[in-house]
């Protein structure tokens, strides 16, 4: 496998990652009956929106760099994202079965968590200075959704009410 190949892995899987993390959300949003915390949800589900975008620019970028396409390319990588991030806890068709905000937020941390972790494990494959940065800046963003979601946490647990966030 090329550089380029295993780079454009990366990248796809990183699209799984967010647009898991969209659909998460979103689920989570039809299950908040404050609107305040809907708002703080919707919030959350565009963050993930804008990074979608921002990673599909990255592939479309690392595309052009390819010579030929490899129609049955095989992705090989040590990560499988989705699967280790979402798809390997047991209770996520379960998170929202008897929803308590406090649980849930507390399940989104932990998500974002490993979104860090497979982003800064990934920063430094290959020579791309400019996908090393794209990783550099999701693994912060990442890290900013852990702060908010655990400012969410602790206004729901002192204050009974969702916070959203300053823009």
């Amino acid at each position: 496998m090329t550089e380029i190949d295993m780079v454009l892995g990366i990248v796809e899987q990183a699209i799984k990652i967010e647009k898991f993390g969209y659909e998460f959300y979103d689920s989570m949003r039809s299950f908040v009956k404050d609107s305040k915390g809907q708002r703080f949800i919707s919030y959350l589900a565009k963050l993930e929106v804008d990074h979608i975008k921002w990673l599909e620019e990255e592939y479309e970028r690392q595309l052009a760099k390819l010579q030929e396409l490899h129609e049955n390319r095989e992705v090989d990588i040590s990560l499988l994202a989705k699967q280790e991030i979402f798809l390997g806890d047991p209770k996520l068709p379960e998170v929202f079965k008897d929803f308590d905000p406090k649980s849930a937020l507390n399940y989104g941390i932990e998500i974002e968590k490993r979104s860090v972790a497979f982003y800064e494990k990934n920063m430094d494959l290959g020579d791309d200075d400019n996908l090393r940065e794209l990783f550099r800046k999701l693994a912060d963003f990442e890290k900013d959704h852990i702060t908010i979601l655990k400012n969410n946490l602790k206004s729901l647990e002192t204050k009974g009410s969702w916070e959203l966030p300053q823009k």
